[in-house]
């Protein structure tokens, strides 16, 4: 069921709009803070306005019969642009609405954990917050799970709470059970794949790595992405009993090139 009337005028598949969209964008930067900015920028084309949309009916449905009773909390430039469609009337919430200031964190941060960059602070609200007030928590995108978590900090030392996250863009390799999303990228890939030289320079960088067990199962294929890489480095480290282990949330080759 569709609960928004405008949603019915554009693609019967915005699902498979933003799919396109994001492998296209992959295939040109292969991720990192230009991937971000790049869909970022086509998230808020008003051309695609029936994915935010449909990110909004899977919040409508999961509400019903209240499908707009509920407080929403954003954040950013997207925010914004949720706060425009809701003062527009093609979004609704009748609960209260809350605009975080944006640039609170960086696609850059190291996934699942806390690094700050700018003080959480409030830009608009029609309400008071705290008294227990659950919130839905809806961006473009998620990594890190930073502003996420930093937002949730703001509003608890206030006595509210995020209850539910509702994303378009969903890069974080570790699944929650209230985080909702019209694309994920780990039920789609187990990683971007890599040439194999460019592998095995990775693979060279690495101090410790067993290079030798490794460096066959690059050339034969059953290594092809970085998190295949990580994996197996760990895997000889813990069968020799190397103490050391590498996290794929919080490790980026990119980093050591």
């Amino acid at each position: 069921m569709k609960h928004i009337l405008e949603y019915n005028s554009y693609s019967s598949s915005p699902e498979q709009k933003l799919e396109d969209i994001v492998e296209e964008i992959l295939n040109q930067e292969g991720g990192g803070e230009v991937f971000f900015d790049k869909l970022d920028d086509a998230i808020k084309d008003p051309k695609n306005l029936d994915i935010t949309l449909a990110l909004f009916n899977k919040i409508y449905e999961k509400h019903n019969p209240y499908k707009d009773d509920f407080n929403l909390v954003v954040s950013g430039s997207y925010g914004r642009k949720i706060l425009e469609l809701v003062n527009q009337n093609k979004i609704k919430c009748s609960g209260t609405f809350v605009l975080m200031a944006g640039s609170i964190t960086s696609h850059q941060n190291k996934m699942g954990l806390i690094t700050k960059n700018k003080n959480v602070k409030i830009e608009f609200q029609d309400n008071h917050i705290g008294n227990g007030k659950e919130f839905i928590f809806v961006d473009d995108s998620y990594y890190s799970g930073t502003t996420y978590k930093l937002i949730k900090k703001f509003l608890e030392d206030r006595g509210s709470t995020i209850k539910e996250v509702y994303v378009i863009y969903d890069g974080n390799d570790t699944p929650e059970d209230n985080r909702y999303t019209l694309y994920s990228y780990y039920d789609r890939h187990s990683g971007r794949e890599w040439d194999k030289q460019s592998l095995l320079s990775r693979l060279e960088k690495i101090e410790g790595a067993n290079i030798e067990d490794i460096k066959p199962l690059i050339m034969n294929g059953e290594v092809k992405t970085n998190r295949d890489l990580i994996s197996v480095i760990n895997f000889y480290w813990s069968k020799n009993g190397v103490d050391k282990r590498l996290d794929p949330r919080n490790f980026n080759f990119a980093h050591q090139i």
